[in-house]
Protein backbone atom coordinates (compact mmCIF):
# COMPACT_ATOMS: atom_id res chain seq x y z
CA UNK A 1 0.00 0.00 0.00
CA UNK A 2 1.20 3.34 -1.07
CA UNK A 3 1.17 4.96 2.22
CA UNK A 4 0.85 8.52 0.84
CA UNK A 5 -1.89 7.89 -1.47
CA UNK A 6 -3.55 5.15 -0.11
CA UNK A 7 -3.38 3.17 -3.74
CA UNK A 8 -3.19 -0.59 -3.44
CA UNK A 9 -0.54 -2.69 -5.19
CA UNK A 10 0.10 -6.58 -5.91
CA UNK A 11 3.88 -7.50 -5.15
CA UNK A 12 5.15 -10.97 -6.58
CA UNK A 13 8.20 -12.19 -4.79
CA UNK A 14 11.23 -13.90 -7.22
CA UNK A 15 13.89 -15.66 -5.45
CA UNK A 16 16.79 -14.33 -7.48
CA UNK A 17 19.26 -17.18 -6.05
CA UNK A 18 17.11 -20.23 -7.52
CA UNK A 19 16.96 -18.58 -10.86
CA UNK A 20 20.30 -18.58 -10.72
CA UNK A 21 20.71 -22.23 -10.06
CA UNK A 22 18.18 -23.24 -12.80
CA UNK A 23 21.40 -21.28 -14.99
CA UNK A 24 22.52 -18.18 -15.41
CA UNK A 25 20.56 -17.76 -18.91
CA UNK A 26 17.60 -17.88 -16.90
CA UNK A 27 18.33 -14.89 -14.67
CA UNK A 28 19.25 -12.82 -17.47
CA UNK A 29 16.38 -13.41 -19.47
CA UNK A 30 14.17 -12.60 -16.29
CA UNK A 31 16.30 -9.41 -15.98
CA UNK A 32 15.57 -8.78 -19.69
CA UNK A 33 11.95 -9.42 -19.36
CA UNK A 34 11.28 -6.91 -16.40
CA UNK A 35 13.17 -4.26 -18.11
CA UNK A 36 10.87 -4.64 -21.11
CA UNK A 37 8.25 -5.01 -18.71
CA UNK A 38 8.62 -1.53 -17.39
CA UNK A 39 8.34 0.51 -20.41
CA UNK A 40 5.07 -1.65 -21.15
CA UNK A 41 1.93 0.84 -20.83
CA UNK A 42 -1.35 -0.67 -22.84
CA UNK A 43 -4.93 -0.71 -20.20
CA UNK A 44 -4.87 -4.74 -21.18
CA UNK A 45 -1.76 -5.30 -19.54
CA UNK A 46 -1.07 -5.49 -15.67
CA UNK A 47 1.50 -2.28 -14.86
CA UNK A 48 5.20 -3.26 -13.55
CA UNK A 49 5.30 -0.49 -10.84
CA UNK A 50 8.87 -0.96 -10.00
CA UNK A 51 11.55 -3.75 -9.28
CA UNK A 52 13.54 -3.71 -5.92
CA UNK A 53 16.40 -6.27 -5.48
CA UNK A 54 17.46 -7.21 -1.93
CA UNK A 55 20.15 -10.26 -0.90
CA UNK A 56 18.89 -12.56 -3.42
CA UNK A 57 15.11 -11.60 -3.93
CA UNK A 58 13.54 -9.14 -6.54
CA UNK A 59 10.30 -7.37 -5.52
CA UNK A 60 8.03 -6.76 -8.26
CA UNK A 61 5.62 -4.12 -7.80
CA UNK A 62 2.24 -4.29 -9.83
CA UNK A 63 -0.97 -3.20 -10.21
CA UNK A 64 -3.29 -4.69 -7.87
CA UNK A 65 -6.18 -6.57 -10.43
CA UNK A 66 -8.87 -7.26 -7.71
CA UNK A 67 -11.21 -9.20 -9.86
CA UNK A 68 -10.38 -12.58 -9.21
CA UNK A 69 -8.34 -15.20 -11.38
CA UNK A 70 -9.89 -15.17 -15.12
CA UNK A 71 -8.47 -18.70 -16.31
CA UNK A 72 -10.64 -20.39 -13.28
CA UNK A 73 -13.38 -17.80 -14.62
CA UNK A 74 -13.15 -19.05 -18.40
CA UNK A 75 -12.91 -22.69 -16.97
CA UNK A 76 -16.11 -22.30 -15.09
CA UNK A 77 -17.86 -22.28 -18.49
CA UNK A 78 -16.92 -25.05 -20.23
CA UNK A 79 -17.30 -23.48 -23.45
CA UNK A 80 -15.55 -21.05 -25.29
CA UNK A 81 -16.17 -17.22 -24.97
CA UNK A 82 -18.09 -15.35 -27.39
CA UNK A 83 -16.61 -11.79 -28.36
CA UNK A 84 -18.75 -9.93 -26.47
CA UNK A 85 -18.37 -11.48 -23.31
CA UNK A 86 -14.31 -11.48 -23.51
CA UNK A 87 -14.48 -7.96 -24.56
CA UNK A 88 -16.81 -7.36 -21.62
CA UNK A 89 -14.37 -9.57 -19.05
CA UNK A 90 -11.29 -7.18 -20.61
Amino acid sequence: KNTTTGELFAVKIIDLEHLEEIGHHALALFLHEMAINQRIRHPSCIQLNEVIEEDNYAYLVLELASGGNLFERIDSLRRAYTEEEAAAVI
